[in-house]
């Protein structure tokens, strides 16, 4: 790698069951080797947070962290993407890892940057957890329910709201939706990404780069939105 011209890889981005294979017990003795090896060779590292990969022990523990499809059925773990941004045991967990794996690198020579996450992307998860703070959401933006019956235009097809508890995610069966009910759907989902990429994770990976001398950068890969 270095005779072809390599001076950066990322790594661990998918790694969780690797970095903690049983809650609480932490494995980073071969990420120490592999980083020190690219060191040597005057290579530098970014490190991506794992939480991407949410590990079977945590799903089979919490499966609350795995997103719902619009029929109400969990979407089980696949190759990555199982999660749900709004699970409170997602984030509590996430920012578990991610500060362990911050303290300990903190300091590395190799380790330049950090990348937050993998692929953000829309999971249209309709859990409760995610209708609770929809519904949270529309109460912030709108203020009434009379305010948004009138500004989504709810009259049309019988549509009215007469309580919150009424609002959910756009749930299987309907083949058409209320226009503006779904582009606020689409909207909450948007600012759900942008708050599990600005919240935990970065604070625990920025945290101990407070030094205003700091060169270490924290990106993320957006991937794909839905």
């Amino acid at each position: 790698m270095r005779q072809t011209g390599v001076r950066l890889i990322r790594l661990a981005e998918f790694a969780w069951s690797r970095l903690e294979p049983e809650e609480g017990r932490y494995d980073f003795a071969w990420l120490d080797d592999a980083i020190d090896v690219f060191h040597q060779r005057g290579i530098e590292a970014v490190i991506g947070t794992p939480t991407n990969t949410p590990p079977n022990w945590l799903v089979e523990r919490h499966p609350d962290v795995l997103p719902v499809d619009a029929l109400l059925h969990p979407r089980y773990p696949g190759i990555r993407g199982n999660r749900c941004y709004n699970s409170p045991s997602m984030r509590l967990y996430s920012e578990r890892i991610v500060d362990k794996l911050a303290s300990h690198y903190s300091k590395h020579p190799a380790v330049i940057g950090w990348q937050i996450d993998n692929e953000f992307g829309l999971n249209e998860c309709h859990c409760d957890h995610c209708s609770e703070r929809f519904r949270q959401w529309l109460k912030i933006k709108y203020g009434s329910l009379e305010a948004l019956n009138r500004e989504w235009g709810t009259v049309v097809w019988s549509g009215e709201y007469s309580s919150w508890s009424q609002i959910k995610p756009p749930l299987g069966g309907a083949t058409h939706r209320n226009p503006s009910y779904l582009l606020d759907w689409k909207r909450f989902e948007t600012d759900s990404v942008v708050t599990a990429a600005g919240g935990s994770s970065a604070e625990a990976v920025s945290g101990p780069f407070r030094d205003p001398s700091s060169q270490l950068f924290i990106i993320t890969d957006s991937g794909r939105s839905a």
